[in-house]
């Protein structure tokens, strides 16, 4: 019998984490257990009180988890303690997910040169500082040395090929979704008038739920929407906060914190993404396959995830008007609405599947190993 492939993942996340850790953790439950051993590190900061992945982790049923706490970016102890779990596991692949972990996997490569090292660049968030613009490069680096790269939108691809990562490194492979858990209890009704709009997740300057919120200011009394809701946390939640005060939207705004994405969209009948940079975004994807018509700015993977007009509606960045007029337009449209999200539905199914994306990553792992034989 064929010796498994033994894939160790590793990332270094905050607090409840973010859309990775949903593709993450989920990961090993749907991969060949015949051919292959699947575990999974974090890295985690020794003081991080909001840290919660581990739960996550317990929730979905992933066995083989563990937590590294590091107290700093380079923690020598840390970095041995992975080493320790590579050489004990006798680990073939290590796959990372974010720059932090992919400078560590090109370091642990270099006590173990068998060792085969594959990334999924998820996104890049918006650089404020002139410290996140320099971690922003150097974090590009060790992509050069990966065995294969996997890009979760043709925007990432282009943007590695222009600095030279060679083509034939890197695929596209978008995120994906349980199509089969993510579909709504009780389907939208159609029906116009009290409409509840959502935003899930993290709430940081370049997600600009701000704009979001002005609009519903915009909207005054007769725009069909009841209330907006706002999942997640993050550094922006009281500067969000003041704004809806300021704008006397307490009636019209909650917010919610961490919460279940999945009871989230059984509530909400419209999921806006104001956001100014994105990956692929899993909440979108969440959205779409449990019936809720998405208005997302068009940035990062959205074009090729959601045809205006027929599966969502793509609005331009940093414009709160924008989004009123979308909020609008599906709130006196019932009809349109329905068959929108329908369609939306019907397209996530189709092209969205999280089985058909493990098989894909099933077969990188397969070839990056062959190649070393």
């Amino acid at each position: 019998m064929k010796e498994k492939i033994r894939v160790l993942h590793i990332r270094s996340a905050i607090g409840n984490g973010g859309g990775p850790e949903k593709t993450i953790l989920n990961s090993p439950r749907y991969i060949d257990g015949n051919r292959y051993e699947m575990a999974i590190i974090y890295l985690k900061k020794k003081v991080d009180p909001a840290f919660r992945i581990d739960k996550k982790a317990e929730e979905v049923g992933v066995q083989d988890f563990h937590v590294i706490e590091e107290g700093s970016h380079f923690d020598r102890r840390a970095m041995r303690e992975l080493k320790d779990f590579i050489e004990k596991r006798n680990v073939n692949i290590l796959h990372t997910h974010d720059y932090k972990t992919d400078w560590w996997g090109w370091l642990v490569r270099r006590h173990f040169p068998s060792l085969k090292l594959v990334t999924t660049v998820h996104g890049w968030t918006v650089m404020n500082t002139r410290k996140e613009r320099i971690f922003y490069q150097l974090g590009k680096l060790p992509l050069y040395f990966f065995d294969r790269i996997i890009a979760v939108n043709r925007e990432i691809v282009d943007a590695l090929g222009r600095i030279g990562v060679p083509a034939g490194k890197m695929v596209e492979i978008r995120n994906a979704i349980e199509t089969q858990v993510f579909d709504r209890e009780s389907p939208a009704s159609g029906k116009s008038d009290g409409l509840v709009v959502g935003y899930i997740g993290r709430l940081s300057r370049e997600k600009r739920v701000e704009d979001l919120i002005r609009a519903m200011g915009q909207l005054g009394a007769n725009g069909g929407i009841r209330k907006l809701l706002i999942a997640g946390e993050g550094p922006s939640r009281e500067s969000l906060q003041e704004l809806t005060i300021e704008l006397e939207l307490q009636d019209k705004i909650e917010f919610l914190g961490y919460t279940d994405s999945r009871s989230f969209f059984n509530r909400v009948d419209i999921f806006v993404n104001p956001s100014l940079k994105e990956g692929l975004p899993n909440t979108m994807l969440e959205a779409m396959s449990m019936r809720s018509a998405v208005v997302a700015t068009a940035v990062g993977g959205v074009g090729e995830l959601l045809v205006h007009g027929e599966t969502g509606l793509v609005i331009p960045t940093e414009n709160p008007e924008a989004i009123c007029g979308a909020l609008k337009l599906l709130a006196e449209n019932c009809s349109k609405r329905v068959k929108m999200v329908e369609n939306a539905r019907e397209s996530i199914c189709r092209e969205y599947d999280f089985m058909a994306r493990m098989k894909k990553i099933e077969d990188i792992y397969s070839a990056v190993v062959d190649n070393s034989s």
